[in-house]
């Protein structure tokens, strides 16, 4: 028996976009990848590429809830972040990224 396989989630996280800034804080938003029911969101000063070393800088603190296409970002405390966000669920597909300038 030959078995085919499909990736549901072979895009990657699309528009992500700040808003609402504060030298301190932020709201990120994104299009939502068809067939995605999860997102993670990392905040750094350094570029992430890979999902499974990805980091948030010291003191960020990221409030997401699951399925959402938007989190809201504190302890921003730089002038230039990189955010990131990965589709994880039900598997972790390409990610989309924006630079934020706080000032």
């Amino acid at each position: 028996k030959i078995l085919n396989y499909r990736d549901s989630l072979n895009g990657a996280v699309t528009a992500v976009k700040a808003s609402f800034m504060t030298p301190s804080s932020a709201v990120v938003n994104w299009i939502a990848v068809s067939g995605a029911t999860n997102y993670a969101v990392f905040v750094s000063t350094n570029r992430q590429t890979n999902y499974y070393t990805a980091v948030n800088d010291p003191g960020i603190i990221i409030k997401y809830n699951p399925g959402d296409t938007m989190a809201w970002i504190s302890g921003l405390s730089s002038s230039n972040y990189y955010v990131t966000v990965w589709a994880i669920g039900p598997v972790t597909c390409y990610y989309g990224t924006t630079r934020l300038t706080v000032n």
